[in-house]
């Protein structure tokens, strides 16, 4: 935890909780997949009067690194948060990020602890919504807010629409990436990734329409051999598998 004396929060950061190894081709991860930023009141900390909010999160979704854990904050000389609107976290991560297409075992074995180093991670509060990208490789697609594999030979295709980095403004529909196997990436709106290897978090979106936003409905698509997203309800003439939610434009 750390305390912002000049604008009266204090803010926190938070492990996941660590990965199934059923997920991860029975390698136990001592290292979690990812960091949740809160931040709440200086009145509130003792009272709960106004609960802590979630501010982002910082994951393999976002990094490509397997582990993302014991988050610190940059601090002046008396302890507080640096001067400025924009949170500084230095993090542990394990390193290299595992290539696109690693198998279970072997994106789990990338978190070992010789590969444990030292990375930066950042939180600005005007930056609040996140591009949600399709990418392809020729082989599978790939949807995410957040890295991908330079190596993997992925163009992008199109941007789907933006999320939230965090629960607001009516939306409150997390949307996860996650990972079948060592090609099938997709999106879920279930923490426990259906039973798969997550990724991370993407960012959220909305359940429902709402009146006065034209936003972009948004549904999870089969091609037979790897999955993506699409904003057309018949999925680009593949199987529809399950409308996801909204995002904006």
């Amino acid at each position: 935890m750390a305390y912002d004396a000049e604008n009266g929060y204090w803010y926190a950061g938070f492990n996941t909780p660590p990965r199934d190894p059923s997920t991860t081709g029975g390698v136990v991860e001592r290292g979690s997949y990812g960091i949740e930023l809160y931040r709440i009141p200086d009145a509130s900390l003792l009272t709960g009067t106004v609960p802590w909010q979630l501010l982002t999160t910082v994951d393999t979704n976002l990094t490509g690194y397997e582990s993302n854990f014991l988050p610190g904050f940059l601090r002046d000389p008396f302890g507080n948060l640096s001067a400025g609107p924009t949170i500084q976290m230095y993090t542990s991560i394990s390193n290299p990020p595992p290539p696109w297409n690693a198998s279970p075992t072997l994106a789990g074995s990338s978190g070992d602890v010789a590969n444990w180093n030292i990375s930066s991670a950042a939180w600005a509060p005007d930056h609040p919504l996140i591009a949600l990208n399709r990418y392809f490789n020729n082989t599978v697609h790939e949807v995410t807010t957040g890295w991908i594999d330079p190596g993997g030979g992925f163009s992008l295709q199109f941007t789907l629409g933006h999320l939230y980095q965090s629960p607001q403004q009516g939306a409150t529909l997390p949307i996860y990436s996650c990972k079948d196997g060592s090609t099938d990436y997709f999106v879920s709106r279930y923490s426990d990734c259906e039973g798969y290897r997550i990724l991370g978090m993407n960012g959220y979106g909305y359940p429902q329409p709402v009146a006065g936003l034209k936003l972009v409905a948004l549904y999870r698509c089969n091609s037979g051999h790897d999955h993506f997203v699409s904003a057309d309800p018949n999925c680009e003439g593949q199987s529809t598998q399950e409308f996801i939610g909204y995002a904006l434009p």
